[in-house]
C-alpha cells in the first residue's frame, strides 16, 4: 500500500495515504484548544480558548514503494554526543 509522510508540528510520521487523509480531513473539521499563560496582573493563571481553526494542519507528502525500502532500511538514526 502507497504510504506518506504526514508532517505534524516537529515531528514526522509514515502512514498509509487513506490515513493520511483521513487524519487531514479530521484535523480540518477540529476545533483549535489554546492554553494562554497569564501576566502577573493575575496571579499568573492561564486562561483557556477553543476556537474555530484557523491553521494549517500539517503536510502531507507521498512516498514511493522505493524510497520507503530504502529509508526503513537505514532504521534509526544515530546521534553524536
Amino acid at each position: 500500500m502507497s504510504k506518506a509522510i504526514l508532517d505534524m508540528g516537529y515531528t514526522s510520521y509514515v502512514v498509509d495515504v487513506k490515513e493520511a487523509v483521513l487524519i487531514a480531513e479530521i484535523l480540518g473539521k477540529a476545533e483549535v484548544y489554546e492554553r494562554v499563560w497569564g501576566s502577573a496582573s493575575n496571579n499568573h493563571e492561564a486562561s483557556h480558548h477553543i476556537y474555530e481553526n484557523d491553521k494549517e494542519q500539517g503536510n502531507i507528502r507521498l512516498l514511493s514503494d522505493n524510497l520507503y525500502t530504502m529509508y526503513k532500511l537505514a532504521g534509526k538514526p544515530v546521534k553524536g554526543n
